[in-house]
C-alpha cells in the first residue's frame, strides 16, 4: 500500500492534515481520542498518534459531508463511509483520502452501484 502526503480534493483537504501535524510521527505513541476543530471549520473526532489521525473516526466539514471510518496517517484509509450533503452515500474501501477497492455507492433516489473503484 503507497500513501501519498498530499491529495486534491473538496473534502480532506491538505492544509487541513498539515494543520496538526507537531514534530516527527512515533509509530509506538498511543492512540488517543480527542476532537480537534481545524481552521477550515471542519471537526474530527477520533482517534490520533501524534499529529496524526490514525485509527476510528469522524470528519464533519461545514457544507454538512461526513465521513466515518478508518484514518491511517492522516488519511482515510481502510474502511469507512462517505455522507454527501445531498444524501448519497458511499461505504467502502478506502485509500489516500479516495474511494479506492469495493464498495457501495447509493444515490437518495434508489439507485445503487456495487464494485470496484480506483481512485474517486
Amino acid at each position: 500500500m503507497k500513501i501519498t502526503s498530499e491529495v486534491a480534493s473538496k473534502y480532506f483537504k491538505a492544509e487541513e492534515a498539515k494543520e496538526t501535524l507537531k514534530g516527527e510521527y512515533n509509530p509506538n505513541a498511543p492512540l488517543k481520542t480527542r476532537t480537534y476543530t481545524y481552521s477550515t471549520g471542519a471537526v474530527y473526532t477520533g482517534q490520533w498518534r501524534g499529529g496524526l489521525r490514525h485509527g476510528k473516526g469522524k470528519m464533519h466539514w461545514l457544507d454538512g459531508g461526513k465521513y466515518d471510518g478508518e484514518w491511517q496517517f492522516n488519511q482515510a484509509c481502510g474502511k469507512g463511509k462517505f455522507f454527501h450533503t445531498d444524501g448519497d452515500t458511499f461505504d467502502g474501501e478506502w485509500l489516500n483520502n479516495k474511494a479506492n477497492g469495493f464498495g457501495t455507492y447509493s444515490n437518495v433516489k434508489g439507485a445503487n452501484y456495487e464494485g470496484y473503484w480506483k481512485d474517486d
